[in-house]
């Protein structure tokens, strides 16, 4: 085989395996489970990964005091939500798949009776120059995830003042 058909196939690989991914990310945003949480944002800056919004829940730090002891960090997490008004909200957490809404995270920590756990969707990028509009309405933005059978989570939207609303392109 000559060189110009080994680089064409090598191309037309990834272009496969590009395109698979893409696809792939569409069919679970059109066919999981829509949760809004509320957010508790912060707006860095990073010189290689340019403008982005970084995102902790109300999930994200749980506070209970039964059995904490039982997570470690690094341990894989089930946190159950239920519907609270137009948010989900913690309801448990658990070690196993449960039969209920769920999303999978990570324990990073715990201390005291918190655990916080890390769920793969804390950071969202933002178009250049609107950094200034999303600092002045972190304490109004929520974010609309899409949950897998699996729990595990893709941002579909981020909400800003309850109307406006950005499409995922993450």
């Amino acid at each position: 085989m000559n060189k110009r058909y080994s680089i064409l196939i090598i191309i037309l690989i990834w272009v496969f395996i590009i395109s698979f991914m893409i696809m792939y990310h569409n069919y679970k945003l059109e066919t999981g489970t829509k949760v809004l949480l509320k957010t508790q944002p912060v707006d860095p800056w990073d010189l290689f990964r340019r403008k982005y919004v970084t995102l902790s829940y109300d999930i994200s730090r749980l506070d209970f005091s039964s059995e904490i002891h039982k997570y470690k960090p690094g341990d894989t997490v089930y946190i159950i939500l239920k519907q609270d008004g137009k948010y989900h909200r913690f309801l448990s957490v658990r070690k196993t798949i449960p039969d209920k809404l769920f999303i999978k995270g990570i324990v990073q920590s715990h201390y005291s009776n918190n655990l916080r756990v890390k769920y793969g969707i804390e950071s969202y990028f933002i178009e250049e120059k609107t950094g200034r509009y999303y600092e002045n309405n972190m304490d109004r933005t929520d974010i609309e995830i899409v949950l897998d059978d699996n729990g595990f989570a893709l941002i579909n939207k981020l909400i800003v003042n309850e109307q406006e609303e950005i499409d995922s392109i993450n």
